[in-house]
């Protein structure tokens, strides 16, 4: 492993520092934890992790059902 020196500015400064007290590790991990992630070399556990993996969940009745495609993005597209 080789050693990289960082500026960083007080704003992400402080949120890393942050973000280390919470998972009680090095500000350093944190940085190369994300920067691991960002690259894609993150563990097999969260590279494997796919929403295929839950089982459907009900969530009660269906209040309206949708008569039409465009009627399901409706909403979606009516937004600003």
């Amino acid at each position: 492993m080789q050693t990289l020196t960082v500026e960083l500015s007080d704003p992400v400064f402080r949120e890393v520092a942050a973000r280390a007290h919470e998972a009680s590790k090095q500000p350093a991990d944190v940085v190369r934890d994300l920067v691991d992630l960002h690259f894609g070399q993150a563990d097999s556990a969260v590279k494997d992790h796919s929403l295929k993996d839950h089982k459907p969940l009900s969530v009660g009745q269906i209040l309206k059902p949708w008569t039409s495609n465009s009627e399901l993005l409706e909403d979606f597209f009516d937004r600003t």
